[in-house]
């Protein structure tokens, strides 16, 4: 047992550095390394002859320790070369430790070579504890064979990032995401490691058994998402649906984070790629139910309320303190008021064909269930016939917007008889209600300001956004007036309106003083610094004079 620790640890040390010289001849093998080495086995040859002609044990350690180095340098791959390949001929040298004994005649040195043995026992022992230990840590074992053993070879950050990925579950939050960045960092390090393997083409056997590129793609975009890192994981998922387009649990994932986005920020353009990657994954396999409510309520928004409420469902499942309950019961009261409007339309249509009331509220229909370009051409057919109709100029209006064709929209329809400054308004706050925010803004561009609103547009989106209750976007909307009008004090002054109702008051100061530069009202300034606490400034006391 103490002889095979021995070997275990030179092992181990004699291998790193034979694998670091085979390494070296990959990158490049000089002549002046090549001339080196031929001298040294040479001279280690000759001594290793010199001493099986005399009879000596130790010339058969030698020949046995070089043949079989020799013979795994040459029939092993250079990246292939591990502790275990070493072990044969570090036996050879072994065979040196008693005829080092009987070599040595005085007791001194005997009993120095005793002690170096010893030694090499205990540092033998140390090793194969630790050696012992990462075997039962699996996380270090495959660290260890991915940044020691086989430094090139993908398969060991594979298995460490698969093992990582597992673990993650179980742990608390915050060792949960530094868990799984390790592992996003070992597919990383797996990806680099396979695509040098293919640019360079020098060593098909390891290529043969790499995983496929796709796969190790999918699992770092999987662990980046799963990190909570959605950004730096769609590209690299997308990447790998690519390469994999039958992917489920790549789809599946694609279509979650991008589903998230588009609640985030629900712009047609993200509902309707969301939708299509739901409905790829849909194809593809079951849906989980934690996925299934974030993909009815997005298939929602685009009107398609038979397909969410299915998903819905599914997520409560007969849950009622469910989070996706109320929008369960919000989808159905939307898909049986949908259906009853068909059958109303239906029937009107069916009893006078030419009825504009039934016409529109088929168009209606249409953009409920989320085909505008259906209900565009019938809302365009009703307009020619009475262009002076309101209702059906706003929705032809939204509808395209939708489609990216406001521009086509105030080319035909900017001088209607139904655009008044109200319509104008209305068409702007269904637009922005919808998340149409540039077309609203291009909308009140070209609209003419209702009695007693500002001139400016973006004022007047900005104030929109403040009655849909989004002050953020209010704010993004008041700095694009004052950068259109730098002279006009009005953005400032409502800035800081809104830094005073969110009690941030040093912002609010710094507005006012902006405003003041602009040689705003008076008393204008004097309201809001009676707001911020600030004691008004009082005019000078006027000097008496006498008139002779």
């Amino acid at each position: 047992m103490l002889l095979m620790d021995v070997l275990f640890s030179l092992g181990t040390q004699s291998s790193y550095a034979l694998r670091l010289h085979a390494f070296d001849i990959v990158n490049g093998y000089s002549f002046y390394d090549a001339l080196i080495d031929v001298i040294l086995s040479t001279f280690y040859l000759a001594i290793a002859i010199w001493l099986v002609f005399r009879r000596s044990l130790a010339g058969v350690a030698l020949v046995w320790t070089m043949a079989t180095i020799a013979a795994t340098a040459v029939i092993l791959p250079a990246r292939q070369v591990s502790p275990a390949n070493i072990y044969i001929p570090l036996a050879g040298l072994l065979l040196l430790v008693p005829w080092l004994f009987l070599f040595l005649q005085k007791a001194g040195l005997r009993a120095a070579l005793g002690c170096i043995m010893a030694g090499l026992a205990l540092f033998a022992g140390v090793v194969t504890h630790q050696r012992a230990a990462a075997g039962r840590d699996p996380a270090a074992l495959w660290a260890q064979r991915a940044e020691e053993d086989y430094p090139l070879d993908p398969v060991p950050y594979m298995h460490l990032g698969r093992y990582l990925m597992n673990v993650a579950p179980t742990l608390q939050d915050g060792e949960r995401e530094a868990t799984l960045l390790q592992a996003a960092d070992a597919f990383r390090n797996a990806l680099d490691l396979l695509t040098e393997l293919r640019i360079e083409n020098e060593f098909p056997e390891l290529l043969a058994r790499a995983p496929d590129e796709g796969e190790v793609m999918a699992r770092l975009g999987g662990a980046l998402h799963e990190a909570g890192r959605p950004d730096e994981a769609l590209p690299v998922l997308l990447d790998a649906l690519r390469r994999r387009p039958l992917d489920p649990d790549t789809t599946l994932r694609v279509a979650v984070i991008l589903a998230q986005s588009a609640q985030e920020n629900p712009e047609p353009e993200q509902l309707r790629t969301a939708a299509d990657y739901i409905r790829r994954a849909q194809r593809l396999g079951p849906m989980p139910a934690d996925a299934a409510g974030l993909f009815g309520v997005t298939l929602a928004g685009l009107g398609d309320f038979e397909a969410a409420l299915p998903l819905l469902q599914q997520a409560i499942a007969d849950d009622a303190e469910s989070p996706w309950a109320a929008a369960a019961r919000q989808v159905q009261v939307l898909a049986e008021q949908t259906r009853a409007l068909e059958r109303t339309v239906e029937e009107k249509l069916r009893q006078s064909p030419g009825d504009l009331g039934a016409v529109l509220m088929q168009a209606e229909v249409q953009a409920m269930r989320g085909h505008w370009l259906s209900a565009a051409y019938i809302l365009d057919a009703v307009l020619r016939k009475s262009p002076e109709n309101k209702q059906a100029w706003m929705l032809l209006g939204v509808g395209r917007a939708r489609m990216n064709a406001a521009e086509g929209f105030l080319a035909e329809w900017r001088d209607a008889p139904a655009a008044d400054a109200d319509a104008w308004h209305g068409l702007a706050l269904r637009c922005a209600g919808s998340g149409l925010w540039d077309a609203a803004l291009e909308y009140l561009k070209a609209a003419p300001a209702r009695s007693g609103d500002p001139a400016s547009a973006a004022i007047r989106l900005a104030d929109i956004a403040m009655e849909l209750k989004q002050p953020q976007r209010a704010a993004q909307y008041l700095e694009l007036a004052a950068k259109e009008h730098p002279e006009d004090p009005e953005p400032w002054l409502r800035l800081c309106d809104m830094a005073i109702a969110a009690k941030q008051l040093d912002r609010a100061r710094q507005y006012l003083e902006e405003a003041e530069k602009r040689h705003a009202f008076p008393e204008e300034l004097e309201k809001r610094r009676a707001q911020l606490g600030e004691a008004p400034e009082r005019p000078g006391q006027p000097v008496r004079t006498i008139i002779r």
